[in-house]
């Protein structure tokens, strides 16, 4: 797991082409765009903009197939991550890369100008409120890792 803000991007070049080339998109102007898939690189890297109001609790998550950057454009949330360790998804939803978990999470704090990229093996439960329910602008950027 990576946490961090925009200023520090090119400090992960070398983490994997792919991650950077996701993270180089979070300095562009991101909130004109239409909530909805948006492709970069056909399924192997595109990114998700999303706006919705936060919730009091979070699930947490994780992928297999795919990395995810995660950048709030307004608002703000708490991640819940964890580490997946020996846990076992009591969900599994496969064709969409997609598994479910109970257990333990630390919060982070994200605001805009601050990105978390997450691996497979780092559990995470998005849209967690800041105190009361408030409508937030996200872009995921998913990065398929081959």
């Amino acid at each position: 797991m990576i946490y961090d803000t925009l200023e520090h991007i090119d400090l992960y070049c070398d983490v994997h082409p792919r991650i950077y080339q996701g993270l180089k998109l979070l300095e562009k102007d991101l909130s004109g765009l239409a909530p909805g898939n948006h492709p970069v690189d056909g399924d192997r890297l595109y990114c998700s903009i999303q706006a919705y109001d936060t919730k009091p609790v979070g699930t947490l998550e994780s992928h297999k197939r795919y990395a995810d950057i995660q950048y709030v454009i307004r608002g703000e949330e708490y991640m819940g991550v964890a580490p997946l360790e020996d846990k076992e998804p009591y969900e599994s939803r496969p064709e969409e890369d997609l598994y479910f978990y109970h257990g333990r999470m630390d919060c982070l704090t994200m605001t805009p100008g601050r990105f978390i990229v997450l691996m497979p093996q780092d559990l995470h439960a998005p849209r967690i409120a800041v105190g009361e329910s408030a409508p937030v602008l996200k872009c995921v950027v998913k990065v398929l890792l081959d």
